[in-house]
């Protein structure tokens, strides 16, 4: 995952804020977004993967235990990248309102303030992921009953 740190103590020191550090913590918020955008991208591989795996195979998962060890592995892998990525939109947002915070001060950057402002997410990813998470669980733990209605019902 790209890395990008910034000490912002630099930057508190200073009433005002210059282009050039405008142009630092921007680059930083860049490589933050940069950074969700990959978690984003591993997980929804891994995701359609299994997902892929558990409907396309020939045989259907019958043993139980197989598909609790699949979903247990698929919520653990889930956790350690939605923590990941928590941590990072954290950072994200606290920047951002720093960055508010700075512009909010000059009357020539208060329309960039209110763009910032309408972009800091919520905790919405946090409730899209789960909710995500949660899908892909249950249809892989009842992936051969679906199967297996498709069979009786002459559409698989």
């Amino acid at each position: 995952m790209p890395h990008t740190s910034l000490n912002i103590s630099f930057f508190s020191s200073h009433t005002a804020i210059t282009p050039d550090q405008l142009k630092s913590l921007h680059e930083v918020l860049e490589g933050g977004v940069a950074s969700v955008n990959a978690y984003w991208t591993i997980y929804s591989t891994v995701a359609l993967a299994i997902l892929g795996y558990v409907f396309a195979a020939k045989e259907a998962i019958q043993f139980r235990a197989v598909r609790l060890i699949l979903a247990s592995v698929f919520a653990v892998f889930a956790f350690c990248n939605w923590h990941a990525m928590s941590k990072q939109q954290n950072k994200l947002v606290a920047l951002s309102q720093y960055v508010i915070s700075k512009l909010d001060t000059l009357a020539e950057t208060k329309p960039l303030a209110l763009a910032y402002k309408n972009n800091i997410p919520a905790n919405s990813i946090s409730l899209l992921h789960i909710c995500l998470d949660i899908s892909v669980v249950t249809l892989v733990l009842v992936a051969p009953a679906i199967k297996q209605a498709k069979l009786n019902t002459g559409n698989g």
